[in-house]
């Protein structure tokens, strides 16, 4: 009668243990730094957040419910400054390099930008909620230059476009050097 009742208590036991890991969905990684192996060589993960205040419970992918839900467009998400090729960022984002822009840019060793600069494919708007069509470079706001080279090369000949407040305005460039305005200019 011992022995069937041991015998029961066992089952009993392993069935007990075996349903709470199957049925649990916390998962908890404990990491030593330094490493006790080096450092880390790979770590993938679907979505990550990164700051103290993403680890609360408060903020979740879809389909989780919770009350801060985290667009299910975003992979990762950032608390804090981030740095590529610096050890202090000192802003939001510090890049220590060059940044290459562009579906066809990206990846592709043709498209190599010089030394800590931005290569980027398509058009550039500073200061504006929107590009014009053709415009490779569309600024709302002020422009100061100590040289600008245009078709590659100073000295360019040409008009510049631009508005003085609301009214339009053109300015003529010859060998570099501005030759005549418009009215208004």
């Amino acid at each position: 009668m011992l022995k069937h009742t041991v015998m029961v208590l066992m089952v009993a036991f392993i069935i007990l243990s075996v349903s709470y890991y199957v049925f649990s969905e916390d998962i908890t990684i404990t990491t030593y730094y330094p490493s006790p192996y080096g450092s880390y060589r790979e770590l993938r993960a679907q979505n990550v957040s990164i700051g103290e205040n993403y680890s609360a419970a408060a903020y979740c992918w879809p389909p989780a419910i919770c009350t801060h839900s985290i667009n299910n467009t975003a992979d990762l998400i950032v608390e804090g400054r981030v740095g590529f090729g610096t050890f202090v960022p000192q802003n939001m984002l510090d890049v220590n390099g060059t940044i290459v822009v562009g579906g066809n840019f990206s990846g592709n060793n043709t498209f190599i930008a010089p030394a800590d600069s931005i290569l980027v494919e398509g058009g550039i708007g500073i200061n504006r909620t929107d590009i014009t069509a053709g415009v490779d470079l569309d600024v709302n706001g002020t422009i100061n230059a100590t040289s600008y080279w245009a078709d590659g090369a100073p000295g360019w000949n040409g008009t510049i476009h631009t508005t003085n407040g609301l009214a339009a305005c053109e300015v003529t460039v010859i060998n570099g050097i501005i030759a005549n305005t418009s009215a208004g200019c």
